[in-house]
């Protein structure tokens, strides 16, 4: 999913309410597939899902159901199955950021990641502590790896 990808959803289903909508993304991480879900998808499917999945996902969507990938579903279940603290909404771009940080990349190597100066990226990463609350490097890359899932 691009960063503008999920924009135009509240907007198309406000337009055609009848209208199912499947997100194919080149990113197969949860949070982009929560966010494509909260804007109205009816499933989400990566890239790189075997084509039985993408099929599995219209004849799920076309039966009623929302549809996301067996491997994201339990990440996703368990990111928002139980009572949680009111998350800030974060831009696409924090989140890429938030993503490198929790895989413990370097903020050059965000910059370079994502082609942005380092001045950028600490900026990123100045908001990110903000929003989250964090209050150190050290409890943003926690936060991060709980954003993620990966945090066990």
């Amino acid at each position: 999913m691009t960063t503008s990808a999920s924009l135009p959803l509240p907007r198309l289903r406000a337009e055609c309410p009848g209208m199912r909508v499947i997100v194919l993304s080149s990113l197969a991480e949860d949070l982009y597939a929560e966010r494509a879900l909260k804007s109205g998808a009816y499933g989400f499917v990566s890239k790189s899902a075997l084509t039985a999945s993408l099929l599995d996902a219209v004849d799920t969507v076309l039966a009623g159901r929302v549809y996301v990938s067996p491997a994201m579903r339990e990440s996703l279940l368990r990111r928002v199955g139980g009572p949680a603290p009111a998350r800030p909404d974060l831009s696409p771009r924090e989140l890429e950021v938030l993503r490198l940080v929790a895989a413990g990349r370097s903020t050059r190597e965000i910059a370079d990641t994502l082609n942005r100066s380092v001045k950028t990226i600490e900026t990123h990463k100045q908001a990110l502590k903000v929003k989250l609350g964090a209050d150190s490097p050290a409890q943003l890359v926690r936060m991060a790896l709980q954003w993620t899932g990966e945090a066990r």
